[in-house]
């Protein structure tokens, strides 16, 4: 039972340390810039707009 239990802290000892030790870039990316040609300047430009269907794929 010992046995099992160090077994245990050590795994969750070393994903501490990975967790802690990984790195993520926190920059922001700039995918677009808005100006004022693309905002929507009435109701029948925003029921007009072709809305692209595949943003997320």
């Amino acid at each position: 039972m010992n046995r099992i239990n160090l077994n245990h802290l050590k795994v969750a000892c070393v994903g501490i340390v990975l967790l802690f030790t990984t790195n993520c870039s926190l920059d922001p990316v700039w995918y677009s810039e808005a100006t004022p040609e693309t905002f929507f300047t009435s109701k029948e430009s925003v029921y007009n707009y072709d809305y692209p269907h595949n943003v997320l794929l």
